[in-house]
């Protein structure tokens, strides 16, 4: 495939065995075609959450979110992976991790609670928040790897 994704997934849970692309609700097999409806369909999405944003209160928030952004285009959107996936040759977090890395999220976001949004601007933990959002958003997504990318921007407008 050409765009580095690199599938363990000897049960074709997530891809098609014959055009090696990621299954897809409209059963596209070009993977022109899919980056094309997929970037489209998730601008939508990401349109709606600017004017109604999902509120990080838990590590779900964050599955509700994916399943927002990509319902359109995946079966699996909002559910954690059951295959584990790297590209460009860089793993995404581990499936069997998830339950960990979703703890570590959610004692962050208790963290970030308990200061309290009149602290924010003048606690010095504050300066380090976007950096921490950014390294979890990395960690379990690793294609958000640009500080332009919309999801980046998404997530520091809804944390807050």
């Amino acid at each position: 495939m050409s765009d580095g994704y690199q599938y363990i997934d000897s049960k074709f849970a997530y891809i098609d065995p014959t055009s090696g692309i990621l299954r897809n609700l409209p059963n596209l097999t070009d993977e022109s075609d899919l980056l094309f409806f997929e970037s489209s369909a998730v601008a939508k999405r990401i349109e709606e959450l600017h004017s109604n944003p999902i509120k990080i209160i838990n590590s779900d928030a964050l599955l509700t979110i994916h399943y927002h952004l990509f319902q359109d285009v995946y079966e699996w959107a909002g559910k954690v992976r059951t295959v584990n996936i790297s590209k460009d040759g860089k793993p995404f977090f581990d499936g069997e991790r998830f339950h960990t890395g979703f703890r570590f999220i959610d004692s962050l976001i208790n963290e970030y609670q308990e200061i309290g949004p009149a602290s924010h601007s003048q606690n010095p933990i504050q300066q380090t928040r976007p950096q921490h959002r950014y390294c979890i958003a990395q960690k379990i997504h690793p294609v958000i790897i640009q500080p332009g990318h919309a999801f980046y921007q998404l997530s520091f407008r809804i944390i807050d």
